[in-house]
């Protein structure tokens, strides 16, 4: 019993392990859904937006999480002996 509530509880982990992330993804979806559905711009308007915005919000993903992880390496000047 208790491998299936830690599999559920990592369950959501698989798709929102980065908050930030899944909510500009969501945004950046209801966007793009607006602009199809009120007709504003042409379809395939939406559609570049959508795909261009994920692949920016990928790579700015990708950068943060670089500066993250180099950050956690760096060696402070106080832990040397």
């Amino acid at each position: 019993m208790n491998a299936i509530v830690r599999a559920a509880r990592a369950f959501p982990g698989l798709f929102f392990d980065d908050g930030k992330l899944a909510l500009e993804v969501l945004a950046l979806l209801a966007c793009s859904a607006l602009l199809a559905n009120a007709e504003l711009v042409q379809s395939w308007y939406s559609t570049m937006l959508l795909v261009a915005g994920t692949l920016i919000l990928l790579l700015e993903n990708l950068v943060r999480t670089a500066r993250a992880v180099r950050r956690s390496q760096t060696v402070t000047p106080s832990s040397q002996p």
